[in-house]
Formats: C-alpha cells, structure tokens, sequence
C-alpha cells in the first residue's frame, strides 16, 4: 500500500469510530471529564507535531515568470479535466444542471407572496 492509502485508510477508520468513542465516554463520563481527556488529546497532539523533524527547503532554481506561463498552465489544467471525465462531469454538468433548477427556488417565493401560505396552489 502507498502511503496515500495508507493516510486514508487511518482517516476513514478515525472518521467512523470517533463519533462512537466520543458517545460512549460521554455516557460513562461526566461532561467535565469528557472535556478534560478531549483537551488532553490536544495536547498530545500538539508534543507530537511539535517533535516531527523538520525538512530543510530545497532551492529551487528561479526562472523569469510570464504570461505564457500562465496559459500554458491554464490549457494543461483544462486538457486534464477534459480526459478525466469524472471531473468534468462534476465541475462543468453539475454546476450547470443545477444553474437550470435554480429559477424553480426562485418562484417559490412568489407563490408564497401571492397566496399567504406555504401550501401548494390549487388548479382549478
């Protein structure tokens, strides 16, 4: 396993069974001790980042920037999202398909303004 896997295997796990830890020391522990052993956990954590070892900037070699650059990079990113159809389906059709149900919310007010009531308007 790679260590991205590794890294959301141990964030899934975490995920699931805080919510659980969490419970059951509050139903076997006053709300005092609850929030003494939470600020002792953050505590901990903090001595452990504390102590990581620190890596050493690499020097990176400085070239001139410029506006090719840039669209050089925008055209890599869009070439990118246009290959990856997972993406595109999530950052171009869904903002859009929403966009089109948008005016739907938007008539709802109306139909509360003009009638005095949330209930549905009957046709006749």
């Amino acid at each position: 396993m790679t260590y991205n896997a590794h890294l959301e295997l141990v964030l899934q796990v975490v995920g699931v069974s805080s919510p659980v830890f969490s419970f059951l020391v509050l139903q076997f522990a006053s709300l005092h001790a609850t929030l003494l052993l939470d600020a002792l956990t953050f505590f901990i954590a903090f001595v452990l980042v504390a102590f990581l070892p620190k890596e050493e900037a690499k020097a990176q070699e400085k070239k001139p920037f410029t506006g090719k650059d840039i669209f050089s990079d925008m055209k890599d990113g869009l070439d990118y999202i246009w290959h990856q159809k997972e993406i595109f389906l999530l950052s171009w059709w869904l903002p859009v398909s929403i966009s089109f149900l948008q005016p739907l919310s938007f008539c709802s007010h109306f139909r509360i303004a003009f009638t005095g009531s949330k209930e549905p308007m009957q046709l006749s």
